[in-house]
């Protein structure tokens, strides 16, 4: 400790948390953090924050980090400047500077949309995929009145268009083939940032992208701000259930999907949908399987295991039971079709298909754990009004 320190410390000049990062060269107690999600981490660093982004190795990225650096901060620095002067790891990472905070982007997923509009950041909205494909009447009015051109996305992807945009960033999905629009972007020189949220096998690990979101866009306080309060609400309810179910009460089977065409895919149990499911108290048929994509399976088997289920949860492109068994008539056979625990997840989808669940449920697991446990445990939430299930008829 230096001279000039030490005198300091004696006068009361230093206080304990700035001494903290003088001495210990430590982070600010108020940095903001990724605590469940596993495909991004954040760093806070002298006026820079790094976003890195891991991409599982399935989809066959390198590590990638977003440094984030202020408009008047740094100015004419290059990625090969900041990594030397931060000592950025790992070296062999890609390393893009992202201007901020963003005022022009393009997101290319509904899914980036809820925590623009809820973190009043509509503004920044320059372009989007298809309005076709967004449920929020609110989103859809503000593109409609601001005339927000549709830029498509994967091989329908406009680069004319968005080369005339000049965004700051277009924000993409971490995919493969077609739908991999990396490549023409950066050819284009075009910032592009990506985004992994549908990839976390958590719930809360995928809503707490709004961070990475928000951090793009200066508002990272506010974003945690609201994820904290997601995570109250969802760690409540996942605490009630656990309580409940500490006793003798039954957890009830689950299956989900619908066969087509001689398969029946089924999510992993170590994934998204098989989490909630454990959290809402209920027993997924194949929790122990161990891994977090979907699985493809023969559809005589699982109609084997199905039949012992006691609630089936999302019947895609089914909307009634009649339409449901005209793709196998043998499913009227399933024990939740005969008790009428046939449940899909499209309460909220309007005339153009577009489904909420998909857009704002990531968002809002808090909303679907409800959901679940009410189905699951009635008599836990006995209020409670179903958001983004039905039953069908």
């Amino acid at each position: 400790m230096s001279f000039e320190v030490r005198t300091l410390l004696k006068k009361g000049v230093l206080c304990c948390s700035f001494l903290l990062l003088i001495v210990g060269n430590l982070q600010p107690l108020s940095a903001i953090s990724a605590e469940y999600a596993e495909g991004f981490s954040i760093e806070e660093l002298s006026g820079v924050t790094l976003l890195n982004v891991h991409p599982p190795e399935s989809e066959h990225y390198n590590s990638i980090t977003y440094a984030l650096v202020g408009r008047d901060k740094l100015q004419n620095i290059t990625p090969d400047q900041l990594r030397k002067r931060f000592s950025i790891e790992p070296k062999g990472s890609e390393l893009y500077i992202i201007r901020t905070p963003v005022k022009h982007l393009i997101p290319l997923s509904t899914t980036f949309l809820p925590p623009l509009l809820w973190l009043n950041l509509d503004a920044v909205l320059s372009g989007i995929d298809n309005v076709d494909y967004i449920y929020s009447r609110k989103l859809r009015d503000i593109i409609n009145r601001r005339n927000i051109p549709q830029v498509g996305n994967g091989p329908s992807l406009d680069m004319e268009q968005i080369v005339q945009l000049q965004p700051a960033v277009v924000m993409a999905n971490i995919t493969q083939g077609e739908w991999n629009v990396v490549p023409k972007l950066r050819d284009a020189s075009i910032p592009v940032v990506l985004n992994g949220d549908y990839l976390e096998t958590t719930p809360l690990g995928r809503a707490e992208w709004i961070k990475f979101i928000g951090l793009l866009c200066g508002k990272g306080k506010e974003a945690e701000n609201q994820f904290n309060a997601i995570v109250e609400r969802y760690t409540g309810l996942q605490q009630m259930v656990q309580a409940e179910l500490s006793g003798n009460t039954e957890r009830p089977k689950v299956i989900m999907n619908r066969p087509m065409n001689g398969r029946w895919v089924v999510p992993g149990g170590s994934g998204y949908m098989a989490q909630f499911i454990e959290d809402a108290g209920g027993h997924y048929l194949w929790s122990s399987d161990t891994h977090s994509r979907s699985l493809v399976l023969d559809a005589e088997a699982v109609y084997i295991k199905a039949r012992q289920a006691d609630v089936w949860l999302h019947q895609y492109g089914s909307s009634t039971l009649q339409e449901l068994l005209q793709t196998d008539p043998r499913l009227r056979r399933l024990n939740a079709f005969q008790t009428q625990q046939v449940i899909n997840n499209d309460a909220r989808t309007n005339k153009a298909g577009s489904n909420n669940f998909y857009e704002s449920g990531p968002y809002q697991p808090d909303l679907i754990l409800a959901d679940l446990i009410s189905l699951f445990h009635p008599s836990l939430l006995p209020g409670h009004s179903l958001y983004y299930y039905r039953f069908l008829e």
